[in-house]
């Protein structure tokens, strides 16, 4: 049951926490913490776990920023070794976003807030007015920034490591006041920041909510539309659209189930009545087909004929563009929801209208995250250090990764998973991306809620709307995210080059530029980091340290559309698709 939830909203405990190391060694040489009133400065993790990790904190959150990638490391070695503590972990990737230490009757919990604020810690401290301290180093040499950490005065260590716990420290309370102020709650992560304010002040009625028909939609749920048109253009245009997944929230949204049919009524294809169709389709010659086909977890927009599960965006518009419904199996019919669209056009009223910084990204965070948690997924990995018997009833031998850990892939209840409307939402997404590209002369490239074009667009600074971002004078689209733009800023009064290749460390300023030519031609970049906690695991091992890695970009695999040699494409045929 996706619930309202009517209870008065609590004030959380918490404290900020930060790690100073030597680069390489790992060698530890402050661990500080701020509770609001009073910074400490501990030696050692065992004197920072035996400081506050006490009965008197029993149930405090410590927050540490991109804590569940790097700090949280050392406390995981120190709580193995002393064997004083019981650990469980939830993971997302190779994050530990939240981390429950118990000891007896006491349980504290560190949490990872990146996953409150996706930015910068420098970034975040600009926004509350208090600029990050610390050395002025060029990050990107090595030497410098590990002779600085090594051979900084102590002093100077505690001054930038207390000014860094007190802007994450601030900026979580600044956080938490715009949200009481509006009917939410602080929770660990903006995602379920977004869901207990959604519940507590904007859902009216409950939703019924059930795993068999979230199974059934979750085959039409599709990532975004990312494709390369063609591999170069000049004299273009980049543009986004404004909170693209909020402004898909506007329209109705599918609430509860009201019918099971196994025909196509007229009545539902005024785009205004939710629902969802098993059908068999076929998608007609076309150089930008509407429909996403899904094939060993990958997404193409072919052409041809196949059965799926849709949602009724998407048959609406294959009708629209001359497609055509071979045969109907069954449709789902919802009840309309509008809930969401109050809550969007709320907070994105509140963001325009609001003249502090900090505010305006509040609310810019609580837009774009809520319409994930409806497809959050109910398999959760975690990871148990020192376990008790109570804990080893339930997992089996197998699950030991090493002495005194244990892997484990649980199966959690999540009330508030309603599949449909996430779908919903990134469906009306792509169509909303779709048909802006479909007014364009030419396009080139598209991401999520933006693309290149020859054409010019009117701007608008409302929901849906386009922002032009980038003028492009060169533009290269080696891949989906794997990107070079040359150009200017949009006034055309700055000269910039663009480079982006996701999931790839470039690094700043020339150095980027360097590794994406490495990348673009093919071959491998090496990069020295520290290890993820599930690499270490798998050489039985807890320890902070260093790994040094290598990536390229696989291009021997099916790209998304069908490319000549002079860079132009053309879709796929279904037919056609063959995953090796």
């Amino acid at each position: 049951m996706l619930d309202l939830i009517r209870g008065k909203a609590k004030l959380r405990n918490y404290s900020t926490y930060d790690l100073e190391w030597v680069p390489g060694t790992y060698e530890l040489r402050i661990c500080g913490v701020y509770d609001g009133e009073r910074y400490f400065a501990y030696k050692s993790i065992a004197d920072f776990l035996t400081g506050q990790l006490t009965s008197a904190n029993r149930g405090r959150w410590f927050y540490a920023h991109a804590g569940g990638m790097a700090d949280i490391q050392f406390i995981f070695d120190e709580i193995y070794k002393s064997n004083d503590y019981y650990l469980s972990a939830s993971f997302s990737g190779s994050s530990a976003i939240i981390v429950n230490v118990h000891q007896g009757k006491n349980v504290w919990h560190f949490v990872d807030s990146f996953w409150l604020f996706r930015d910068s810690l420098a970034n975040i401290g600009k926004s509350i007015g208090i600029r990050k301290t610390g050395p002025k180093i060029n990050e990107a040499n090595e030497e410098e920034v590990k002779a600085w950490y090594t051979n900084a005065p102590l002093y100077e260590l505690v001054d930038y490591n207390k000014n860094d716990c007190v802007i994450l420290w601030k900026a979580i309370s600044e956080f938490e006041k715009y949200l009481l102020s509006i009917g939410g709650q602080l929770q660990k992560t903006i995602a379920s920041c977004a869901m207990t304010l959604f519940r507590r002040s904007y859902l009216v009625k409950p939703i019924e909510t059930n795993k068999g028909l979230n199974d059934i939609v979750k085959k039409s749920y599709y990532a975004s539309r990312v494709e390369v048109f063609n591999s170069h253009c000049e004299n273009a245009r980049y543009y986004d659209i404004n909170s693209s997944f909020p402004y898909a929230m506007t329209f109705s949204q599918p609430g509860n189930l009201l019918e099971i049919l196994e025909t196509l009524p007229d009545y539902l294809l005024d785009d205004k009545q939710p629902f969802f169709a098993d059908v068999s389709i076929t998608v007609p010659d076309m150089y930008c087909p509407p429909i996403p086909y899904r094939i060993e977890n990958r997404i193409f927009f072919p052409t041809g004929s196949w059965r799926a599960w849709l949602t009724g965006i998407d048959v609406v518009l294959l009708l629209q563009v001359g497609g055509t419904i071979d045969k109907v199996h069954e449709v789902l019919v919802f009840e309309p929801l509008h809930d969401l669209s109050n809550y969007a056009m709320d907070l994105y009223t509140k963001r325009k209208q609001s003249v502090d910084h900090f505010e305006r990204i509040t609310y810019k965070y609580l837009l774009n995250s809520l319409y994930g948690k409806f497809a959050e997924s109910e398999f959760k990995d975690q990871i148990h250090i020192n376990p008790g018997l109570d804990v080893l009833q339930k997992l089996d031998r197998d699950n030991m990764v090493m002495p005194g850990v244990w892997y484990e892939e649980r199966e959690a209840k999540i009330p508030h998973q309603h599949v449909p409307i996430s779908s919903y939402i990134t469906a009306r997404a792509r169509k909303t991306l779709y048909d802006y590209m479909s007014q364009s002369d030419e396009f080139h490239y598209c991401d999520t809620d933006g693309f290149s074009t020859d054409s010019t667009y009117d701007e608008s600074p409302e929901l849906g709307g386009l922002k032009l971002e980038k003028i492009i004078h060169n533009g290269y689209f080696y891949h989906p995210k794997i990107y070079k733009l040359e150009g200017a800023t949009p006034d055309g009064k700055q000269l910039r080059t663009w480079v982006k290749a996701k999931g790839f460390s470039l690094g700043k300023g020339h150095e980027s530029h360097q590794r994406f030519d490495t990348l673009v031609r093919g071959l491998e970049l090496e990069i020295n980091r520290m290890c993820r906690i599930r690499e270490n695991l798998r050489d039985n091992n807890l320890k902070p340290r260093d790994v040094k890695i290598t990536k390229r970009v696989k291009f021997d695999t099916i790209p998304k559309r069908f490319t000549y040699p002079d860079g132009s494409t053309r879709p796929w045929h279904r037919d056609e698709i063959v995953i090796d």
